[in-house]
């Protein structure tokens, strides 16, 4: 993704960020600049409050390849509600206009047990493992 991709892209700040100078932990925001150089990103949230994060700080949701592929291996050892609530955020993303893929994300923020299982960081989501880079 470059970073006219990530402008306009809904995130979270990740619930458990222990260090927030902003305050802004689980709350959900939209990127509005990118600089992936720097790995800086400037969400806005609902109050046009802005804050920096570093991808790893934000989170995104799974895309829905990867949640039906967590519901097909895990049927057995999921709930029916969390089963529910999965397909939920599927049809949401699949189908749902911005306010639409919004509401996904407000399903996260009520059920905490949806957060370990629909969402990543930013960072696994561009791939930004830079510890893990090939080159110079």
């Amino acid at each position: 993704m470059n970073p006219d991709e990530l402008t306009g892209l809904t995130v979270m700040v990740h619930p458990l960020l222990w260090d927030d100078p902003a305050g802004r932990t689980g709350q959900i925001g939209v990127i509005t600049e990118a600089d992936r150089g720097q790995y800086d990103y400037l969400v806005r949230f609902d109050d046009k409050m802005r804050a920096h994060y570093s991808a790893g700080a934000l989170q995104v949701l799974q895309p829905p390849e990867k949640l039906y592929e967590l519901m097909e291996n895990r049927a057995t050892t999921l709930s029916p509600g969390v089963l529910n609530d999965l397909h939920t955020l599927v049809l949401l993303q699949r189908y749902g206009s911005a306010r639409q893929f919004r509401t996904a994300f407000e399903l996260v923020q009520q059920h905490e047990h949806l957060q370990p299982l629909a969402t990543l960081s930013l960072e696994e989501a561009l791939g930004e493992y830079r510890g893990c880079r090939v080159g110079r």
